[in-house]
Order: C-alpha cells, then structure tokens, then sequence
C-alpha cells in the first residue's frame, strides 16, 4: 500500500507502506509520520493518492470512516499552519522537515487551563478558582468597610482614622478625641448646664438649652454633649446661669446664650450660637457668674459685664453693664472667679480681692454687707480662687483651703454651718490642687487623694456612696479612675479622669449629667459623648 499526503498539489508521493519498505525515508520518518496522523486538524488541503485497500489497517490508523478521537470534523483552516507546512517543505526531495503535529494554536498547548474560566483571567494563571465569589457590596460614599459593616473613620468610636482604632471618648474629624476640662453651670430650677473643653480645642455642651446657652444653634435641651458650632482653638470655657463663653487661643472671647443682663458682652439678648465679644482683646483667664461674665487681660486688670445689681462688675457700672469695663482698685491681677452676685480675684502677689453682694459674707472681710468697691479678704496667700452661689473658697499657696460666706449645709466642710464671713481653713485636706464651690455644695482634689465633696446633697450631688444625706466635712467620691478637674454647679457636679472620660452626678432634670437621661444619680455616669 502507498499512502501519500502533501501540502501542495504538485508534489509527488512522501513515503508508502509496501511491504513496510520505504522510499526515501527511514523508520524515523514512518515514526514521525504516525504521530501526525492525529494531530492534524485541517485535511481540506490533502490532496489524496489511490491507493488499493490494504488487507490490514496500519497500526494505530483509525478507519477513513471514523474521525480522529476528539477532533471536530469540522474545523476551519487555519492559516498559520498552513503557512507552517508550506515552510516546511524541502524543494530538493519534496520532504516535509518540520513534524506535522505543530499547534496552529499557541494556546492549545497550555493543557492545564480550565477551560471554563472567566475571560478575563489570564492564561498564565491556571490555579484560578472556578467557583469566583460574588464581589463584597460597595459602602456608600464616605463609609469605608471594616470587615463586615461599612463605618465612618472620621466618627466612628471602635474606627477611628483607621479600622479597629478604638477611642476611649469620641472621634473626630478621624482622630481620637478626648476631654481636658470641664465647666458645670450656677443656674437655678429652670436651668441647669455643663461644657467640656476637648483635646482638639473644641467645646461640647449639654444639658438645658432654652436660652441657646449649649451653642448648637438650637433651643432644644440635650441629654447628650453637642458640638458648639464654630468654635475652634479654644483656650478656656465658661458657664453661667443660662449663658456660656469661650476664651480662644488668640486672647479674644466669644459668648452665646442668655442675654437677658448683657452678659454676652453687647445688645444680644439672646443667642444659640457664639458671637465675638466686641474690642475685648488680651485676655489671659474668663469666669460667667449667673448673670454676669468677667475676663482678666495680660495687663493684670480685670472686666465685667452683665448684671450689676450688687455690685459684681464693679463700681461706677450701670445696674445691666453692656460690654466689657474694667474694675477698678484691684491691683495686678492673675486668677479670676465670679459667683451668683459677686466676684473674686487673685492679685499676683497672692492677695485677695472680692466685691459685690456680700450679705452672707461671700466677700470674706468680715462683713455682711455689699461693695461695689474690691474688699480684701485675708489670711492667706492665694494661688487660685472659685465662688459659688453664696460663699467663695480659695486655694492657698501651701495647699490648704480656706473658704467664707454663708456656710448654708456644711459648704465649708468645718464640720459647721454657720456664717463665716472671714476665711476659714477646711482642717482635713491638705496637698489641695483644686477647689470648686457650687450652689450649696464644694469639691477638691488632693494630691495623692481621691476626690472628695461636701455640703448639700439633695440630688446626690456630693456623690456620698448613694445617699442624700448632706455632709458637713469632706468624704470621698467612688470614681472609676482618679480625677484631673471638677466643677460644681447648681445642684450637680462634673469631674474630667485621667484617661479623659467625663463623668457627671446629682441633678439631671435638664440632662446636665449627659448620659443620654433625665433621672438624678446618686454615683458618678460617664457622660456619652
């Protein structure tokens, strides 16, 4: 039998079985010639040579009625191998050099590739995973995805700035956030308010609002802190009655709230949101009474604005002062406090000076009576100064306390409570480094003791380990943490810790205690920022 194939229609007869004799080729080539036969695809182009049917089918040959296994029968020609085999040919002996079984198709020699993978998967990848999973939902704009919920980084406590960055406070503006100070409000049964001066230089505010005093544009009371709107780089804060104010780091004040007395510094009478106090420029140190507002300026002098009905701005004031004058007689001053109807200063050689309303004592020089006139109040030496609703204590440079006024429900912690209208050591706290005194309440920290209050209690204000009994001397407040400030106001008390939390006790029917309620609290609550 002879057997031709070729690629051209001129060529003559490649090999032939005869005997398995061969012409012009060796058993390499019948070899060669074998393994082509199921490898080519395209036969359209074979030009056949009769040959007598063989008695026995050549090893391996598949019958001419039976397609070549897994081959379409109906494959169309391929250019590139044509080519192939036309360069393959040599023109001398008519031999085809190059084996039949070259790929037309350079990717069918990648065998390991599924063959149902994505279109999009490149060819060199062939471990790609058939079962592709879904793609994970997008976040909508401005939440990022922290493994199964989308968050915002810019507020989100438990992913701040970043996912699983967890804040002991708040976050904001991406940034862990926390309080350094704290401001409770001398205001009466209709009122009642705190601020806390936060890390990044912003105030937050809650409690009642009816005069706009938490600053949030609103007149709507909070149980939780709001931001006040606007105000940045700020130094200090200040609470009064029903009207607030912030010392910025550039030395000018801004206040909002109540204006019922003027005490925001111009003809507002009211307002929700911070305004400048008009030309009050260099100011070191601010106080808010419950109608009235004072500022010390670098130059060591004191201003007051606001009512003035006793006194508290000063002499030669009108009874509702409209902006900022100073007061006179005082000396250089460098601490300032101002209460419900008086006010007190620090000079900078430790003495005292208070003016005012004065008939329980609160100006601490020996008498019961009120001058519009500073007084000294003597003693001591001073190196800070707090007053509340009726009495004044300061802060010694030796660390004791000394207080004065009118002792209502053991507030001076003697062990008392009657008047005493010249100042008086409280015996049992020594080390102090802050004082505060509230409506009929007083606080203190001590260094290396735990906080302790004393006086009124009727709300839990003194935080008594859960009763309402009052105390005529000090006892310790059940903090979760040590206290770096506290601020008393009327008929509650606020404390910063020393990992910047804020926690609030006593009265809370304005939500002044900030913990998302208006029930009173015998113990301290974490305000929830």
């Amino acid at each position: 039998m002879m057997l031709s194939f070729c690629a051209l229609p001129s060529c003559t007869a490649l090999f032939s079985f005869d005997d398995f004799s061969f012409d012009g080729g060796s058993t390499d080539a019948v070899t060669a010639a074998e393994a082509s036969v199921d490898a080519v695809t395209d036969l359209t182009d074979v030009v056949p040579i009769d040959v007598a049917p063989p008695d026995v089918a050549p090893p391996d040959v598949a019958p001419p009625d039976v397609a070549p296994p897994d081959v379409p029968m109906d494959v169309p020609r391929d250019s590139a191998l044509d080519a192939s085999l036309d360069a393959s040919v040599d023109a001398s002996d008519g031999r085809v050099d190059a084996p039949l079984d070259t790929p037309a198709d350079t990717a069918l020699d990648r065998p390991d590739v599924a063959l149902d993978v994505p279109a999009d998967v490149p060819p060199d990848r062939p471990d790609v995973a058939l079962d592709v999973a879904p793609d994970v939902p997008r976040c909508p704009m401005g939440m990022s995805r922290c493994g199964d919920a989308c968050v915002d980084l810019q507020t989100d406590p438990f992913h701040c700035g970043s996912c699983s960055t967890a804040c002991t406070v708040m976050c904001s503006e991406g940034a862990c956030v926390t309080a350094v100070d704290v401001r409770a409000s001398l205001g009466n049964d209709l009122s009642g308010h705190a601020c806390a001066l936060m890390s990044d230089r912003t105030v937050r505010c809650w409690g009642a609002n009816g005069e706009g005093q938490l600053g949030d544009g609103t007149r709507a009371p909070r149980t939780r802190p709001v931001a006040v709107v606007g105000l940045r780089n700020v130094a200090e804060v200040a609470v009064g009655g029903s009207h607030s104010c912030a010392r910025l780091m550039d030395g000018t004040v801004s206040c909002w709230g109540s204006g019922s007395y003027h005490q925001l510094g111009d003809d507002t009478t009211q307002r929700s949101m911070p305004a400048p106090v008009p030309g009050l420029t260099g100011v070191t140190a601010i106080a808010a009474g419950s109608g009235h507002t004072c500022a010390l300026r670098s130059e060591g002098d004191v201003l007051c604005w606001g009512r003035n009905t006793f006194g508290a701005c000063g002499p030669g004031a009108p009874a509702d002062t409209r902006g900022p004058r100073v007061v006179t007689n005082t000396g250089l001053l460098a601490r300032v406090a101002t209460g419900y109807l008086h006010s007190c200063a620090v000079r900078s050689d430790g003495a005292v000076r208070c003016w005012g309303f004065g008939s329980f004592g609160e100006l601490g020089d020996g008498q019961s009576t009120t001058s519009v006139t500073p007084v000294a109040a003597s003693g001591f030496s001073a190196r800070d100064i707090s007053a509340g609703g009726e009495d004044s204590c300061a802060l010694a440079s030796d660390g004791r306390i000394w207080c004065w006024g009118a002792n209502r429900y053991g507030s001076h912690g003697r062990g008392t409570s009657s008047t005493d209208p010249s100042p008086r050591m409280l015996p049992s706290i020594i080390n102090a480094t802050r004082v505060s005194v509230g409506s009929y309440h007083a606080c203190a920290l001590a260094a290396g003791a735990p906080l302790q209050c004393w006086g009124y209690n009727n709300e839990g204000q003194i935080g008594d380990q859960g009763g309402l009994t009052q105390r005529n001397t000090p006892g310790v407040v059940a903090l979760i943490s040590p206290a770096t400030t506290v601020s008393c106001g009327y008929q509650f008390t606020c404390a910063v810790l020393v990992n910047g939390t804020v926690q609030c006790w006593g009265r809370n029917t304005h939500g002044e205690l900030g913990d998302g309620t208006t029930a009173s609290r015998r113990t301290p609550q974490p305000v929830v920022f």
